[in-house]
């Protein structure tokens, strides 16, 4: 029977109030060991690395490329007319703005039909 005051249920108590606290000052100090080393890596990849980021900065524009302007949908200029027509035929609709591409499976060739 524990009674409060006796010996033996005094140094239980300080036994844990010990552990709690060295393990408080453990943890703190983990904490501290890493923040220091992640100060330190830091420093050194300053030291290493003196160079910056971009190796010189480009300052003039890049040259205008001209584009074909899309007024709907278009096939791709690869594919034979008879898939551009697949292709075409799959995105038509009856509704204003809405094509038929969520028929459309990723990834499966049109070819496979």
């Amino acid at each position: 029977e524990e009674v409060r005051g006796d010996v033996n249920f005094e140094a239980k108590r300080m036994q844990v109030f010990a552990d709690e606290i060295i393990a408080n000052s453990k943890k703190r100090l983990e904490r501290e060991l890493e923040q220091c080393n992640i100060e330190e890596r830091l420093d050194k990849m300053d030291r290493e690395n003196s160079e910056p980021a971009v190796q010189g900065w480009r300052k003039s524009p890049y040259p205008h490329i001209p584009y074909n302007t899309l007024s709907g949908y278009q096939p791709a200029y690869d594919l034979s007319a008879s898939e551009q027509e697949l292709v075409m035929e799959k995105l038509r609709s009856n509704k204003e703005g809405i094509g038929r591409s969520e028929e459309l499976s990723l990834g499966r060739d049109i070819r496979q039909q």
